[in-house]
């Protein structure tokens, strides 16, 4: 069994092995750039402070240089977008798919009629002024 004497030496070679090992891997306070440099967590919570203040904040009331709307604002902006440009339409033409099938297919009705001689029915009212179109 140890002597007493060389089980406190050993504590204290094992209590130097992992104090060096802390500050090897806490780095060199002194090369940190922030202004506090005396502990890691003082390190931390200055950047903390300085993250926090930068940039813009939300202020759903008013898009501004300095603010920005919530992800929940801009959604409701452009669902409300959506609303208006479909408002009024069928659900059949709600989508720009059903758009586009239906402008083809009056597009190929039209060019079906031009090829078989039919006619289509134009507004043929003369304007009187001359500055009319």
């Amino acid at each position: 069994m140890a002597t007493l004497e060389k089980r406190i030496k050993s504590l204290a070679e094992h209590t130097a092995t992992v104090i060096k090992n802390i500050k090897v891997k806490q780095g060199d306070l002194t090369k940190l750039t922030t202004t506090e440099k005396s502990t890691l967590v003082g390190a931390l919570n200055e950047l903390k402070s300085l993250i926090a203040g930068a940039g813009a904040s939300i202020d759903d009331t008013q898009a501004s240089a300095d603010t920005v709307y919530s992800a929940m604002k801009v959604e409701a902006l452009i669902n409300t977008a959506i609303i208006d440009l479909v408002s009024g339409a069928g659900s059949d033409s709600d989508t720009l798919k059903e758009l586009a099938d239906k402008i083809g297919a009056l597009a190929q009705a039209e060019w079906s009629g031009i090829s078989t001689g039919s006619t289509i029915a134009h507004n043929t009212t003369e304007s009187t002024s001359e500055n009319e179109y």
